[in-house]
């Protein structure tokens, strides 16, 4: 009996400070961070392919965490600047890299080798 180990994961893909911005809960500005985190689905464990993006808030100066559900109109706006720049990361791809590109690679070799 196999088992095969599959989900969904995320991981933190990059983070921006948000100027000019007061915090709701303890009215500090210029204390804000904006991350955005890849989504991907998972194959043993390894990155297969990216699902989306998300992006979440946090507040250096109360600890305060804001998911994205929770952020208002500002860092809204910011977040999709920012969604529309940032690329999946290179490692986001690595399970399909290695399921179908080594076995392609294999072959191309093969064929290569009987010219």
């Amino acid at each position: 009996m196999a088992f095969i180990f599959y989900g969904t994961g995320s991981h933190l893909g990059a983070s921006y400070e948000v100027d000019d911005y007061t915090c709701p809960f303890c009215n500090h500005t210029n204390s804000t961070d904006l991350f955005i985190y890849s989504n991907y689905f998972h194959l043993f464990f390894l990155p297969f392919i990216p699902t989306g993006k998300t992006g979440a808030a946090f507040c250096s100066s109360c600890q305060q965490a804001i998911s994205q559900g929770r952020l208002g109109p500002t860092l809204l706006a910011e977040l999709a600047i920012h969604e529309k720049q940032y690329r999946h990361s290179y490692k986001m791809y690595l399970g399909a890299i290695i399921f179908f590109g080594i076995p392609a690679a294999a072959v191309l070799v093969a064929v290569l080798m009987r010219l």
